[in-house]
């Protein structure tokens, strides 16, 4: 897609009290609204016309301090897309977000947080299987030790989840996370550079209204079965190096555990990154990342055109390379590629 962004924002301070507003309007050209996959060797499956489209999003945060170090934090958002083609209308959507929080100091180096995220999607599709139209609403809480350079965190959450078109999809449950982090800052004026290095581990127990699958012939099954039940694990680390040239890697690996036929899968996902200043006031940033999927039980995602027999997704992998210059043009302009 390509794009024309005109950002504006306003952020003003009175006494205790900040806030900020955004309101961005872009246009583009989708090529492939439907974000339709063709196989080689599938029969071509039924396009969505390539579209332009229209975009508006805007956002508001709001925070407030206390004097004794806590304090309050309220955002909200909204945005929608709408395609011009009639044939790619189904793909129109609308998203609202908000969130809140409260951070209670507890010391001069213990932090809770206490917060919520609200997210609701509304897309006008055709059928029930073009449609992405979910809820998500998730309480949590974080408590936060520092030691020095180094900051712990434990907590968790709840979280429900609705997906309109399909309540059978609908799932409730647990969560739960600990991370370690720690940063090792250079002195004022030493030419040695910044470190940051944390590792994170998470789960997410979900618990589902419908049975489960035992075989890709009969799902959802036709007889009552167990109730579907998914386990969420997730392990990550990354490093950063900042200094004239910044530096970062990353390396997450995710296994979900389901009874559910066709849900299980290891997936990890490795990326680096860079950013660096270059001459007349240019600065280059490029990221690459490297993801790998392995399903436990075959997905059938087609036929095969000659043999009718099912083909199968065992590996699967979405990855990326992107690179941008920029160039800013007086204090309120930037250029970028």
């Amino acid at each position: 897609a390509l794009a024309l962004l005109g950002p504006s924002a306003i952020a003003r301070a009175a006494g205790p009290l900040a806030w900020a507003l955004r309101l961005e309007a872009g246009a583009e050209q989708d090529s492939n609204p439907a974000r339709l996959e063709s196989i080689d060797g599938d029969p071509a499956v039924e396009s969505v016309a390539p579209s332009p489209a229209v975009r508006v999003v805007s956002a508001a945060d709001v925070s407030l301090p206390f004097e004794a170090g806590h304090v309050l934090s309220l955002s909200a958002g909204l945005a929608g897309k709408r395609f011009l083609h009639p044939s790619a209308q189904s793909e129109d959507l609308l998203v609202g977000e908000g969130r809140g929080g409260f951070a209670l100091a507890l010391g001069s180096t213990t932090t809770l947080d206490l917060a919520t995220a609200y997210y609701d999607v509304f897309q006008r599709a055709d059928s029930v299987d073009d449609a992405r139209d979910f809820r998500s609403t998730a309480p949590t809480a974080r408590l936060e030790q520092r030691f020095g350079d180094t900051r712990l965190a434990v907590g968790g959450g709840w979280r429900w989840f609705q997906y309109k078109p399909q309540p059978e999809f609908d799932f409730r449950g647990p969560s739960g996370f600990v991370s370690a982090r720690t940063t090792w800052l250079a002195p004022p004026g030493a030419t040695t550079a910044d470190w940051d290095f944390g590792v994170a581990a998470s789960v997410e127990l979900r618990d589902y209204d419908s049975w489960r699958c035992t075989d890709p012939d009969d799902c959802p099954p036709s007889t009552p079965t167990a109730a579907r039940r998914d386990r969420f694990y997730a392990a990550s680390a990354d490093i950063t190096r900042t200094g004239s040239v910044l530096l970062g890697a990353g390396l997450t690996v995710q296994y979900n555990d389901s009874n559910s036929y066709g849900e299980s899968l290891w997936r990890a996902a490795a990326s680096v990154r860079g950013a660096v200043l270059l001459p007349l006031d240019f600065s280059l940033a490029a990221r690459a990342e490297l993801v790998t999927t392995r399903y436990r039980d075959a997905v059938p995602v087609g036929h095969d055109a000659i043999t009718g027999a099912f083909v199968n997704v065992e590996d699967e992998g979405r990855s990326t390379l992107r690179a941008e210059l920029t160039r800013p043009i007086g204090r309120r302009v930037e250029l970028g590629a």
